[in-house]
């Protein structure tokens, strides 16, 4: 091999070690219901959490369920994800982070609850 592909190989493994090496872990092993709701709601997905070693990078969102936005892209499942993170005290993405994870995923989803925004009414001038 040439030199310039050793060194680009050694760049790549060690740019996996740092990113792996920015992992956090969570146990929350008594989780509560909210926590295993999230698990009723993917197992249309076939997929379950384990609540004893939850890993994320910076919080925990879309991208954490790549493949399963069919059962992760909702309301409901973000709301219970972040009532979940509050109890195992692990980060959620922000609604805007979350929705554009689903967006970029094909997989749209409104978590501002769907009420239209409010307008101002404006009146006729005299």
């Amino acid at each position: 091999m040439k030199p310039l592909t050793h060194f680009i190989i050694i760049n790549i493994i060690l740019s996996l070690f740092f990113y792996i090496g920015l992992a956090e872990v969570v146990s929350c092993p008594n989780a509560d219901k909210n926590c295993y709701y999230l698990n009723e709601l993917l197992a249309p997905c076939d997929y379950k959490i384990d609540f004893s070693y939850i890993y994320y990078y910076f919080s925990v969102g879309g991208d954490n369920f790549s493949g399963l936005e069919n059962c992760s892209c909702t309301k409901e499942f973000y709301d219970t994800l972040v009532t979940c993170g509050k109890f195992c005290q692990f980060p959620v993405d922000t609604t805007v982070k979350y929705e554009s994870d689903c967006k970029i995923a094909k997989h749209p989803v409104d978590l501002s609850g769907g009420n239209p925004a409010q307008s101002t009414p404006t009146t006729g001038g005299t």
